[in-house]
């Protein structure tokens, strides 16, 4: 069993952090290493956290060489889109004329930027910059309003319907 020693301002500080830390992998760490804290065994903090064995001995590590602050630290920021840098130009031109589909606004931010992505990943693009998808319905037509209701009075009741099966 790991030793770690922790006082009463520690575990405080711990429980704090693990509640209020924006990042949930950072939260899971600081959560691992509080119920540590509070005597729990290893195995029910793995079963508790959902982590390896391996993962909690790293995290036990990670804290008795910089406390907190070393749980707290996130070292994988991701990398930026590269379409980010044309994000106001594709907006724009997305407002002016909305794509119908996912698959015509790929290939117009590709002819605009020559970066081509996958359509989930346009998608997650276009609504990271507030644009939304739209479901296409029928316009309707230039119809004669007193022709509908003739049609309505002759093809929609049943005596009219009845006349036309006895006809037949």
């Amino acid at each position: 069993m790991i030793k770690i020693e922790f006082d009463a301002a520690i575990i405080d500080n711990l429980y704090k952090a693990q509640l209020n830390h924006p990042n949930p992998r950072v939260r899971k760490k600081l959560m691992a290493v509080y119920l540590k804290s509070l005597d729990v065994e290893h195995a029910a903090i793995c079963r508790i956290c959902r982590i390896s064995w391996p993962m909690l001995l790293s995290y036990f590590k990670e804290y008795t060489v910089g406390g907190i602050n070393a749980l707290t630290k996130i070292r994988h920021e991701g990398h930026p889109s590269k379409l980010n840098d044309f994000a106001k130009g594709i907006k724009s031109m997305l407002a002016e004329h909305p794509p119908a589909t996912l698959k015509e606004a790929r290939a117009k931010i590709k002819e605009f930027t020559g970066i081509e992505r996958s359509i989930p990943q346009i998608w997650s693009f276009m609504r990271k910059l507030g644009l939304s998808t739209r479901k296409v319905g029928g316009v309707p037509g230039k119809a004669n309003p007193e022709e509908q209701e003739a049609f309505k009075k002759t093809n929609w009741n049943r005596a009219s319907q009845r006349q036309r099966r006895e006809k037949e």
